[in-house]
């Protein structure tokens, strides 16, 4: 998991979703209409609407979802789901792109802890501040810095538990890449910042790479057997430390 950027909606629809939540709120009692309503908007009249969202969530998300970044965006999900929350139903801040299996394991209803959801959002949160992935192993856990029992302790490890963040084959695929990241890294620094693998390098940290959140923190935070390698790598390639600084990693 990691931060993604909200990006503000065409004017357009967001106007147009607006229509639909105002629709919602003059038909009470929610929960009898929730479901109408939004099969309406996916394969009703709303279908077109429906379809430009979905564009506007997969540019966001960068086509991943937001919560494993293994698979690709399938579907909406509410944040706050609609069935509890109908008043965000239709509302842009609300909709995050996610896979079936994340959006289905997510599910309802959203837990509070000391009045803010249990699952952490990286639309909203940066998922740095609660998590660490171990690169030997691919497992992810509560951030080191975070003191057993803490509130933000207690999100981060019931976000990993419900949405299986530590199954499905994931902790295998971070390892694997951490692997990756760190084979272009002593490619580097054996080839004394050759342009190839410096693109290398460029390449396995941009938007588009799957499980970024390892590479990240490989990057940014890397175990003592990593840093040499990182080092190097930040004080030869400019371009590299400029890109990294670009998306605000260091």
């Amino acid at each position: 998991m990691i931060k993604r950027r909200r990006r503000p909606l065409r004017t357009r629809d967001r106007a147009a979703l607006e229509v639909w939540q105002r629709g919602l709120n003059e038909v009470p009692p929610y929960d009898k209409r929730i479901g109408d309503a939004w099969n309406a908007f996916t394969v009703g009249k709303g279908k077109p609407l429906r379809q430009r969202i979905n564009r506007a969530l997969q540019y966001q998300c960068v086509s991943r979802c937001v919560y494993c970044e293994r698979s690709e965006f399938e579907t909406i999900d509410h944040y706050r789901p609609k069935q509890q929350f109908p008043a965000t139903a239709f509302a842009w801040p609300n909709f995050n792109g996610a896979c079936w299996t994340c959006n289905r394991d997510k599910s309802q209803p959203l837990l509070f802890h000391h009045d803010r959801p249990m699952i952490i959002n990286p639309m909203d949160e940066d998922p740095a501040a609660f998590f660490y992935i171990d690169p030997k192993n691919g497992f992810m856990a509560a951030a080191l810095h975070l003191a057993e029992g803490t509130d933000d302790y207690i999100r981060a490890d019931y976000t990993i538990s419900k949405l299986k963040l530590n199954e499905r084959g994931l902790p295998k695929e971070r390892r694997l890449a951490a692997d990756n990241l760190r084979q272009a890294l002593k490619f580097y620094e054996l080839t004394r910042g050759h342009r190839k693998a410096e693109e290398a390098l460029l390449v396995a940290c941009r938007e588009r790479n799957a499980l970024r959140a390892i590479v990240r923190q490989v990057m940014t935070n890397p175990d003592p057997q990593d840093k040499p390698l990182v080092d190097y790598c930040l004080q030869h390639s400019h371009r590299v430390k400029t890109f990294l600084q670009a998306i605000q990693w260091l």
